[in-house]
């Protein structure tokens, strides 16, 4: 049927309207927020120089995205890297999305979470603990077909420095 809350993009209710179960359901999922994953694996954990790595969250069907408008993707992490006099450790991020079917595409392109300047007297070291909060506008391609995101992280210096990405926990929702 129909969503019958004016705010919730539907329909305002009419003195004299039946609530039907199909109008009631649809209104509920609306105002809910579904929670599609929650992930606090090493998939695109790096430790190292030069060190690249990614994964593949799960996808989220047609059926769930054509009932929302936004996919909230959270990434609690924690980011180091260490210089010395002439190189920089650098730890970078970034995510990509696809329809279902499609091929991926930058969606947050490559972000430093946590860098040490080169120093010539001492080296330096940088630790962050921190979260990323992404916002996805669902278009209609994603909500006929599906779509998928992908985390990928890289230390690009390859000097021979130190510098680490640890996922804490990426969460994954629909609103």
């Amino acid at each position: 049927m129909a969503v019958k809350i004016l705010s919730l993009g539907g329909t305002d209710w009419v003195n004299g309207d039946v609530l039907s179960h199909t109008d009631l359901i649809d209104t509920i999922e609306k105002a809910a927020v579904l929670v599609h994953e929650f992930y606090t694996g090493a998939g695109f954990d790096i430790s190292g120089s030069g060190d690249t790595d990614d994964h593949e969250l799960n996808a989220i069907t047609s059926t769930n995205a054509a009932k929302y408008t936004y996919a909230k993707v959270t990434i609690c992490y924690k980011a180091t890297s260490s210089a010395n006099a002439a190189n920089s450790g650098i730890a970078q991020l970034k995510i990509q999305v696809k329809e279902t079917g499609g091929a991926y595409g930058d969606e947050f392109a490559f972000t430093t979470l946590s860098t040490s300047f080169a120093n010539p007297d001492v080296g330096s070291s940088d630790a962050v603990f921190s979260t990323i909060t992404w916002y996805h506008t669902l278009s209609a391609g994603d909500k006929s077909n599906g779509l998928q995101f992908k985390i990928l992280t890289q230390e690009p210096n390859g000097t021979g420095l130190s510098a680490t990405i640890n996922n804490i926990s990426t969460v994954v929702e629909l609103l």
